[in-house]
């Protein structure tokens, strides 16, 4: 099966894109966001190994590939099956960079001179606010 080289480092850059845009971007409205992306970007990497194997799209993955090797179909199915990894691995490195909720800093905490993330209210808080109000 022709598995293309650079099909895993993608996947890592995908993984970094998602976890910047999942913080800043989706978590407000639906915090499991990130769930959807790993299903999205990571189905469509299966189905175009798919249609390789069943040669649809030509002989190399997505139909244009300069870096593809011809390996064992076993070694192909465990390669492929590793994309949700790679996947997580990227946009893990990215939660930890930069946190995984608006009011977390990450790592880049410590080089940020203002303040970059929103405030938030503690679970304590909330309840107090909670019994005061009738």
């Amino acid at each position: 099966m022709l598995i293309s080289v650079l099909d895993i480092p993608l996947m890592i850059v995908l993984g970094l894109l998602s976890g910047y845009l999942y913080k800043n971007y989706l978590w407000d409205k639906n915090p499991d966001w990130h769930i959807f992306l790993a299903i999205i970007f990571v189905g469509v990497f299966w189905l175009n190994s798919l249609l390789t194997l069943w040669e649809m799209v030509g002989m190399d993955p997505w139909y244009f590939s300069p870096y593809t090797v011809e390996v064992n179909g076993w070694i192909a199915l465990f390669y492929v099956l590793s994309y949700p990894m790679w996947f997580s691995w990227g946009m893990e490195r990215m939660f930890t960079w930069i946190g995984r909720k608006p009011f977390e800093g990450g790592i880049s905490w410590a080089f940020k001179t203002g303040k970059d993330e929103r405030s938030f209210e503690p679970p304590w808080e909330q309840e107090k606010r909670k019994d005061l109000d009738f």
